[in-house]
């Protein structure tokens, strides 16, 4: 048995959660597949997988040994660009996640210019609204805005903010009574993101004087774009990064409210598994979102 090609086996097997899957990624016949998993269980004398009918998945011992390897593989690759990193030109494939909208918005538009500068760098790229472990997907970089971030035993730097807007849609205003203060979205229908830390409240400011307003959400999404399709359809009030409805403002079908009160932006973050050692191309990349995110 290849030790080192039986790891890489077992981690792509729990990743791709199907043995076929897992062969397709590394370039193996499945009977080799099984071949490294059953040798690699003798080996170690506990189960790693469980096979169902449903697919692969890992042990209670797998698991464990599965975090262990996976940051094992990291140091080994991140060892290997450390003893390239001279090089000009950085390589191998940069994995990221990224919710739905923020990324459409604000993430992917930058990537262009990043694969341009580092052309032997292959993006792979995940969007959802669900924040997945990176570990378990093997990604290198999540980008997460929050108006605070769980504990964590990942790294983060702050990016940088986006600001809000408090909108709504001028058919919906036409019918309801006038706002002119935060606490007056007390009597409006009010659409919430339900997946931020942080949107229990939302903070206004006005001439450095605070006003906190409890939400009380009669429609909540863990999507921002489907926060945008219900402001524009006229069902409530919401607080939207103002990049994600500019266009829908500028065009009519949402209009700003408030705009004499400033809010608490949203600050975005780049988060990262804990190592000793971080891929530079993962080091390179934040640094170049960090210096995007200032130019915008």
């Amino acid at each position: 048995m290849d030790r080192f090609t039986a790891l890489k086996v077992f981690c792509a097997v729990i990743e791709a959660r199907s043995f076929t899957k897992a062969a397709t990624n590394v370039g193996l016949s499945r009977s080799a597949i099984s071949k490294n998993i059953r040798e690699l269980e003798a080996h170690v004398g506990v189960r790693l997988v469980n096979r169902t009918t449903r697919g692969v998945t890992a042990s209670e011992a797998g698991a464990h040994y599965y975090k262990a390897v996976s940051d094992l593989l990291r140091r080994h690759e991140a060892a290997d660009d450390l003893a390239t990193q001279s090089a000009q030109e950085l390589r191998g494939t940069l994995r990221l996640t990224i919710p739905v909208t923020l990324g459409l918005h604000l993430v992917v538009p930058l990537l262009p210019k990043f694969s341009q500068e580092n052309p032997e760098v292959s993006l792979d790229i995940c969007m959802s609204e669900e924040k997945l472990e990176l570990l378990e997907g093997n990604f290198d970089v999540a980008v997460r805005g929050s108006h605070r971030l769980e504990d964590s035993t990942l790294i983060s730097r702050r990016i940088g903010s986006v600001p809000y807007v408090t909108c709504a849609a001028p058919q919906y205003l036409q019918q309801a009574s006038k706002i002119t203060q935060p606490g007056d979205l007390l009597h409006h229908p009010l659409i919430v993101h339900g997946a931020n830390l942080g949107d229990e409240q939302w903070c206004f400011s006005k001439q450095e004087t605070p006003c906190h307003v409890s939400v009380r959400a009669r429609h909540k999404s863990n999507c921002s774009e489907a926060l945008r399709s219900l402001l524009v359809a006229g069902m409530g009030v919401a607080r939207i990064p103002l990049p994600y409805v500019r266009q829908d403002i500028e065009q009519g079908r949402l209009q700003p409210l408030l705009e004499d009160w400033s809010l608490e932006p949203l600050s975005v973050y780049a988060v990262y598994p804990q190592s000793d050692f971080v891929p530079r191309r993962t080091r390179l990349f934040i640094d170049f979102l960090i210096s995007s995110f200032k130019g915008t």
